[in-house]
């Protein structure tokens, strides 16, 4: 990878306050979910990653979490947060490319596919059992389709993002707590 310095003149003052290290480190750790995305689903081979976009939406997170931070007087963000920004650009920037003519159909929203990676990776600890017929598991399935559909069709803003994550960690909350009580 080229020297960050000189390729990013214009995030001088966030690789500053950010640092050379955690920049690289975030970029790193996404390009490697961008691996297991590509292998996970088989299509390593047709997909590549614009590494100076990724790069540019690592960046535009920082730049974005730093202004927030400022205006709130915020010491540490949260990861809620973090994936959140994450999310929103590399939905607005993009940067994974098919590179084979003749595609199948389910690479045109490779990367809205990928950013669902991320959240769902974010949000369960555990496999689910995609198969299974009860009514709990379809609905949970259900709401993890809107969310897919959501990313594809509606504008995803950072805020967008947060609240769908705090709301799947709400209601796990709320079924714990209703759990507690009949028992």
């Amino acid at each position: 990878m080229e020297n960050i310095k000189s390729l990013y003149c214009s995030y001088q003052p966030i690789i500053n306050l950010i640092g050379e290290e955690k920049i690289e480190e975030s970029f790193k750790t996404c390009y490697q979910n961008f691996r297991d995305f590509a292998c996970e689903l088989k299509v390593d081979a047709k997909l590549q990653m614009d590494e100076r976009v990724l790069m540019h939406s690592i960046c535009d997170m920082y730049a974005d979490i730093t202004r927030l931070k400022d205006f709130h007087s915020i010491l540490h963000e949260n990861g809620v947060k973090t994936l959140s920004y994450k999310c929103s650009w590399l939905l607005r920037r993009k940067p994974i490319k098919v590179i084979v003519d003749n595609a199948d159909e389910d690479l045109v929203y490779i990367n809205e596919k990928f950013v669902y990676f991320l959240i769902m990776s974010y949000l369960l600890d555990e496999q689910i059992d995609m198969k299974s017929n009860d009514g709990e598991t379809k609905a949970l399935l259900n709401y993890f389709d809107t969310i897919l559909y959501y990313l594809k069709y509606r504008t995803c803003t950072p805020q967008v993002i947060e609240i769908i994550v705090l709301s799947f960690k709400g209601g796990a909350i709320y079924k714990d707590i209703v759990m507690r009580k009949s028992s």
